[in-house]
């Protein structure tokens, strides 16, 4: 223990001995440098997180494929952001029936703080819309009507039993 003691005792001594011994424009960029380091490193450390839940149905020649973005820090959701996306091969008509009801879900969420529903696609044979979920801003009782839980382990597993696929 002593002998550990003494070398990280010289070591430090040599470091002190050195940066003295440096020039004082080299010093100054090696400090820049490791701010820089440390900087980016606290910058990738803090950023939040997403990953990314499928869900492709077909029925009847109608393709519903939904993605599921999750943002996250920590275990805490910052954002949810679900596209559904119809596609068809059949008559507009089934495209126009989709479109009805999504606009119909969307009237439920219209006066609900912190949900978006926005139709991002209308056309003969698709359709997509995205509804996102800022958890800054919605309460958790429309949370808890909407069926999403803040904790990121447990709304990603309840969308992975729902037979979504996260990576």
């Amino acid at each position: 223990m002593k002998k550990i003691g003494n070398g990280l005792k010289n070591f430090f001594k040599n470091l002190k001995n050195t940066l003295i011994l440096m020039d004082k424009k080299k010093l100054l960029i090696i400090i820049l440098i490791i701010i820089i380091i440390i900087i980016v490193i606290l910058v990738l450390l803090l950023k939040p997180k997403t990953i990314k839940c499928e869900q492709t149905v077909e029925f009847d020649n109608i393709t519903n494929k939904n993605t599921v973005e999750i943002t996250y820090k920590g275990d805490t959701i910052k954002e949810v952001k679900t596209t559904f996306d119809y596609k068809t091969e059949d008559a507009k008509d089934v495209i126009t029936q989709i479109k009805d009801s999504m606009q119909n879900l969307s009237k439920v969420y219209k006066n609900v703080t912190g949900v978006t529903f926005n139709q991002t696609k209308d056309k003969a044979t698709e359709y997509q819309a995205v509804q996102t979920v800022d958890f800054k801003e919605i309460s958790d009782e429309d949370l808890a009507n909407i069926g999403i839980v803040r904790d990121y382990e447990q709304a990603k597993s309840n969308y992975e039993a729902s037979g979504f696929t996260c990576k």
